[in-house]
């Protein structure tokens, strides 16, 4: 697996927020959904706009699969095209009719405070994942087929590794440091979001929306 450095490392205070003791060699027990409630796309951090916003932009874990489902609610210009798809620019809530989901699927490795991603297809086998304990947070490696699985997009999908950082004395929040590129409209290097525990059903929305918006395939059909 060869690694590409995208960013020096930063030296992080961790904080566990979580009411319960996490699993053993995590940080937390990352099961179920998770609603950005923060982002920095290189400016500063933002509040996520309830108005506008609110549970527009999720994450979902499935540990069992050690699958984790991402869930933006984007504008389009009404011909399909994306045009809004960033929490600072999504019009989730004010037009539903012109708003869609789109959903990535990532197969993922957990140990302690550190996460590694890779995309494969929704529907298709998702990559056995490996922990790489030589892949830092701030990398992406890339599997040649030596090793990581392979599926979905294929022995060359770029695996992410980034930080999880506990927010101090917020309950089950917690700030991913970088998501993979593109993710809710990071550059995977500088961008974090900051995401907070939220019930199941709100990720639901992604797969059968209350407002007719068009929704997500499940990346591993039930």
């Amino acid at each position: 697996m060869h690694r590409i450095a995208l960013l020096p490392l930063v030296a992080f205070s961790l904080v566990a927020s979580a009411c319960e003791d996490p699993p053993p060699g995590k940080l937390f027990d990352e099961e179920g959904a998770w609603s950005m409630v923060q982002y920095d796309l290189g400016e500063s951090l933002h509040e996520i706009d309830p108005q506008t916003r609110e549970d527009a932009f999720m994450l979902s874990f499935d540990s069992h699969n050690r699958v984790v489902t991402t869930a933006a609610c984007v504008g389009t210009d009404g011909q399909g095209m994306v045009t809004d798809a960033t929490p600072e620019t999504s019009p989730c809530k004010l037009l539903p009719s012109s708003t869609i989901w789109q959903c990535r699927c990532f197969a993922y490795a957990f140990q302690d405070d550190v996460m590694q991603w890779q995309e494969f297809n929704a529907g298709e086998m998702p990559p056995k994942l490996a922990y790489d304990p030589m892949l830092e947070p701030g990398e992406v490696g890339t599997d040649d087929g030596m090793g990581g699985g392979s599926g979905g997009m294929g022995g060359g999908a770029g695996i992410t590794a980034l930080q999880v950082i506990g927010i101090p004395e917020q309950k089950s929040t917690y700030d991913f440091r970088p998501l993979p590129a593109g993710v809710f409209g990071g550059d995977g290097q500088l961008n974090h979001f900051i995401f907070e525990a939220r019930a199941n059903s709100r990720f639901e929305r992604a797969y059968a929306d209350p407002d007719g918006r068009m929704s997500c395939g499940r990346c591993v059909p039930e």
